[in-house]
């Protein structure tokens, strides 16, 4: 397999960064950015132009095939989620958005987010284009309204 374009997957990966951060997280094993695109480039051809990309379809098939969660299941209401959120087999949540702000404005483009969701607001973790992230802690849930946000709820 060739090497994969680091430029390249920090700019598409956000989806799968962030199954790896729940996996690190959940104190399962993670697998290398290379060994991650071996294993799924014949599976996601696509990825030969845009390593580590996903939509909502492919952080599906990744959650079973990574051995993360069994099922999932996508709500837009910060109430069902959280609801969601306490049930013993929750695993994670991935929020998805195509309205994230970046710097005064807002960008239009497909975005993912590892979410701790709680009653009054949540934490992001928020994996950027350049190989780096930040953590957002404490954002009132308006900002999931804000940013048109919906979740991929995981479940064992």
């Amino acid at each position: 397999m060739p090497a994969v374009d680091m430029r390249l997957w920090n700019q598409y990966s956000c989806g799968t960064r962030c199954l790896m951060e729940l996996q690190r997280r959940k104190g399962q094993p993670v697998l290398s950015v290379q060994a991650l695109y071996d294993k799924f480039l014949p599976k996601y051809t696509f990825w030969a132009h845009r390593p580590g990309g996903t939509n909502t379809s492919t952080l599906c098939e990744l959650v079973r095939e990574l051995g993360i969660a069994a099922t999932a299941n996508v709500f837009i209401d910060p109430s069902k989620i959280v609801q969601e959120s306490g049930r013993p087999e929750y695993v994670g949540l991935v929020g998805m958005t195509e309205r994230l702000p970046v710097g005064n404005g807002v960008a239009i483009f497909y975005h993912a987010l590892l979410i701790d969701p709680r009653d009054a607001d949540f934490d992001a973790w928020n994996p950027l284009a350049d190989g780096t992230e930040l953590n957002w802690p404490n954002l009132a849930w308006q900002k999931w309204a804000d940013w048109k946000m919906h979740g991929l709820v995981l479940y064992r």
